[in-house]
């Protein structure tokens, strides 16, 4: 006959419901504890043992776990290859100091590091929202490190250009859609980048809280609402749509996400993505490094701020003749200084 489920392992049952399609790290005196399927996927990421402890039913529960005041670097070996991490822990009563319950305080994906131990400074580290409407697409991604949030133009849902921008901006995460999920350039861009995460929302699930969307960017950007293209209500809807998204799983003030960039067609030169690899701009083609690379040759910046600019402008070459005259005369004039 089967037995029942321990009071701690029912709680942890419940919060694992809630945050199904992340490893959930489970707060138990000085260590994250991980469970069942959990437990069996992280030991072989992480190279733990995994064990077992006694929960209730007839067999005992997988269990593998890590030291509190380690646990930054597992984090990051789980988020490296791909997997989503929520963090549980133990709230305790303020006038008593004893635990009172467990919640999860943040949810870390891979397109949603801030830790500088976890990042690459001297580059963005992008997460993308893509949305369709009338045959439309819109992508918009955002740096939560940073506080970057660049709109790309709208697209025809079929537009080669789409695969193009993924490319170049190279997001850790893509947040979309199951339809769009499916897309031939979509699933393109996630076959040839293993590493990116694809994170899935139902197409029910988007239409019962799109009306939203455009509150929650106005809420969100406050005084600085006139930034973003309001003319443009498919990018506003995506933003809120991603802002709906990080507000989420960071569960803490995000106003910081409010450095806009408005990208047109017509101001950059389009690079297809096989073109894009074969001329090494920001990577070589064996390693996949910055060295042997355009970007290589040419960075001699000093900082990651100044890094992140160099990379952005080879990622996005200019169109506009006027442009690239006022870029260089801007050269010219430090140069000569």
């Amino acid at each position: 006959m089967a037995g029942t489920l321990t009071p701690m392992m029912q709680q942890y049952m419940q919060m694992k419901e809630k945050y199904s399609d992340s490893i959930l790290l489970y707060r138990l005196g000085d260590f994250y504890e991980m469970f069942f399927d959990d437990a069996i996927l992280a030991s072989k990421a992480l190279d733990i043992t995994l064990t077992g402890r006694d929960c209730g039913l007839d067999e005992r529960a997988p269990m593998c776990g890590v030291p509190y005041h380690s646990v930054d670097g597992y984090i990051a070996r789980l988020i490296s290859k791909g997997f989503k991490v929520s963090i549980c822990e133990q709230m305790k009563d303020p006038e008593t100091n004893e635990v009172s319950g467990r919640e999860v305080t943040r949810t870390i994906t891979p397109g949603t590091v801030t830790d500088p131990d976890m990042l690459d400074e001297t580059k963005n580290r992008y997460i993308v929202a893509i949305l369709e409407k009338d045959r439309k697409i819109c992508l918009c991604f955002a740096d939560v490190s940073t506080g970057d949030v660049i709109f790309s133009d709208n697209y025809p849902s079929n537009d080669p250009s789409i695969l193009g921008e993924l490319t170049r901006f190279s997001p850790e995460e893509v947040y979309t859609s199951s339809a769009i999920a499916k897309s031939d350039l979509v699933y393109a861009y996630i076959r040839s980048n293993s590493n990116c995460t694809l994170t899935e929302v139902s197409e029910n699930e988007i239409a019962s809280e799109e009306d939203n969307f455009i509150e929650t960017v106005r809420n969100h950007m406050g005084d600085k609402y006139s930034d973003c293209p309001t003319n443009n209500e498919l990018s506003i809807k995506t933003f809120g749509f991603l802002l709906g998204y990080l507000y989420k799983t960071q569960l803490c003030d995000l106003r910081h996400l409010n450095k806009i960039t408005i990208t047109a067609r017509k101001e950059f030169v389009e690079i297809d993505p096989s073109t894009w690899r074969n001329l090494e701009i920001t990577e070589n083609m064996r390693t996949k490094e910055k060295k042997g690379s355009l970007l290589g040759v040419l960075d001699k910046t000093m900082t990651a701020m100044g890094a992140r600019r160099m990379r952005k402008s080879l990622e996005k070459p200019l169109a506009n003749a006027a442009e690239i005259v006022r870029r260089q005369n801007a050269v010219k004039a430090l140069f000569d200084d």
